[in-house]
């Protein structure tokens, strides 16, 4: 089939034949392939454009293009509540190259450099953040990178987790809670109980048990509500 040449085959300004299979530049940048297709080799690569040289092999097919392309796709990351987040990408191909940041979707004003940098992350900044990486002949759009935010976390330093004959005393840190803090006691990991709430607070949050020294294990959780 490599000399069956496609009926509707036009504008043609190059063409290369090999063992098996035949393929053509299109003058709009597109690749055409025809004959035997033991290995895909007539199949260009899906969203394959602005194509300025082609080559064929004996199973396989090249094939040179304007397009830019992503070498690295930025990173998701898992961070506590304050701390510096950075997403990276690296664009390969023709350039120059120009970026768009995105997140959940939605152009980020501004965010146009090859990483995004947020300097305190916050609740509010999780999400998914992806690129758009443009050439002056195409664009692509990066996969998405999920930022998680830990809203607030247990203090594990010794000084701040202490057992007194008052009780059990322990600090949460970097605490963001809009709505009602509530801290939670289980002495089995199944069954919980509220033991503390606090109002709407942002910043670190002293708790003292004085139950605790009823019992010879305890468990604590904290929730925003």
């Amino acid at each position: 089939g490599q000399v069956s040449v496609p009926s509707d085959l036009r504008n043609v300004v190059a063409i290369e034949a090999a063992e098996s299979q035949s393929i053509a530049q299109t003058a709009g940048g597109d690749v055409v392939g025809w004959g035997d297709d033991f290995f895909d080799e007539v199949k260009p690569p899906e969203g394959l454009s602005n194509v300025v040289s082609v080559a064929a092999g004996y199973y396989h097919n090249l094939a040179l293009t304007l397009n830019p392309f992503i070498l690295q796709h930025p990173v998701g990351l898992s961070l506590p509540q304050n701390a510096p987040a950075q997403f990276n990408v690296t664009a390969g191909g023709v350039g120059p190259h120009t970026f768009q940041w995105r997140f959940n979707g939605d152009a980020m004003p501004g965010k146009t450099n090859s990483s995004l940098s947020i300097t305190s992350a916050q609740p509010v900044d999780a999400g998914a953040y992806s690129v758009v990486v443009a050439n002056p002949y195409a664009s692509l759009i990066s996969s998405n990178a999920a930022l998680v935010v830990q809203p607030f976390q247990f203090n594990a330093d010794a000084g701040a987790l202490q057992m007194s004959a008052t009780g059990f005393s322990m600090k949460l840190d970097s605490v963001y809670a809009p709505n009602a803090l509530v801290i939670y006691a289980s002495t089995n990991l199944i069954n919980w109980e509220p033991v503390f709430t606090n109002p709407p607070v942002t910043g670190p949050v002293m708790f003292v048990d004085p139950k605790a020294t009823n019992f010879s294990k305890r468990f604590y959780r904290a929730s925003e509500e």
